[in-house]
């Protein structure tokens, strides 16, 4: 199954497996996304309209398998001067009628971690500056030597070109991962700190050694 975001006119497709895919992490990754749309747009508020117009929340997008959504931001000030609103069931329901300038598609993984995929939706026209999710296939950095940190070891990498994190007693050098995160810097919230309390709270499900694993560089001591 497949969610199709509309967003400017430019498009975002996230498919979905609902046998391994949690409405937990539907949630989370809707959620995530949404806050990028404000970033990017530099709006405060965000609002979700379906085929007909009619605003709708992320409950009810997930509980009922909504799509298209056709995302706005209200009061944003980047890059929304020309929209594709919905106007009536029929047209909106056929996204290849659509006047896209660009469509991506990412497949959420059961842990919550999009790749893209090249699927029905390539890249349209010229417009190259959106969507600002990105591929999940970071650069393979060579595997370091494992040594041990401490907390205060940590400290002094706390900027997103320097970010180290300590997570289940691991330590991590996500410098290069931060691009990749789909949270994007919230990932910073954890910089130069043990993260493991904000791992635990936001994406319990994930399995942070198949994800970052050749980004860890040592073991935190205390």
């Amino acid at each position: 199954m497949e969610f199709q975001l509309i967003y400017s006119t430019k498009s975002i497709g996230l498919r979905y497996f609902p046998a391994t895919t949690s409405e937990n992490i539907l949630r989370t990754v809707l959620e995530v996304t949404g806050k990028r749309f404000l970033l990017y747009f530099q709006g405060s508020s965000l609002v979700y309209k379906d085929g007909d117009g009619i605003p709708i929340s992320l409950e009810n997008i997930i509980a009922n398998k909504v799509t298209p959504i056709f995302v706005t931001v209200p009061d944003g000030t980047q890059n929304m001067n020309t929209q594709i609103l919905p106007v009536f069931y029929k047209q909106t329901r056929r996204i290849d009628t659509l006047p896209l300038t660009k469509s991506n598609s990412y497949t959420i993984n059961p842990n919550g971690y999009l790749t893209e995929y090249l699927g029905k939706h390539p890249t349209i026209g010229k417009d190259n500056k959106a969507p600002f999710l990105v591929s999940a296939s970071a650069p393979s950095p060579s595997k370091p030597q494992l040594l041990a940190y401490t907390l205060e070891d940590l400290k002094s990498h706390n900027r997103k070109n320097d970010c180290w994190m300590a997570i289940e007693g691991k330590v991590y050098d996500v410098t290069k991962y931060i691009n990749f995160h789909p949270g994007g810097d919230i990932l910073l919230d954890a910089a130069g700190k043990d993260g493991t309390s904000l791992y635990q709270h936001y994406h319990p499900w994930v399995n942070v050694q198949a994800l970052i694993g050749k980004y860890q560089i040592g073991y935190l001591t205390r």
